[in-house]
């Protein structure tokens, strides 16, 4: 099921590059940590998100914002 899902995302990545500017699609993609942090506190009940947790979510997604700007 992982590797169907991984070769899916990178099937629709290049889908939506060839389709639009990578300048709103490469942020778009950045922000995958956010996502998973948030559908993980929806469905997985049993495990606390913690500050430590969201912290590095927010340093990876500022990290590739950072990357993108320059």
């Amino acid at each position: 099921m992982t590797g169907i899902s991984n070769g899916l995302s990178a099937l629709s990545l290049f889908a939506a590059v060839r389709n639009g500017p990578i300048t709103l699609v490469a942020p778009l993609a950045a922000i995958y940590p956010l996502v998973t942090v948030a559908l993980s506190a929806m469905m997985l009940k049993h495990v606390e998100i913690t500050a430590r947790i969201v912290a590095g979510t927010l340093l990876t997604v500022a990290g590739v914002a950072l990357v993108l700007i320059a």
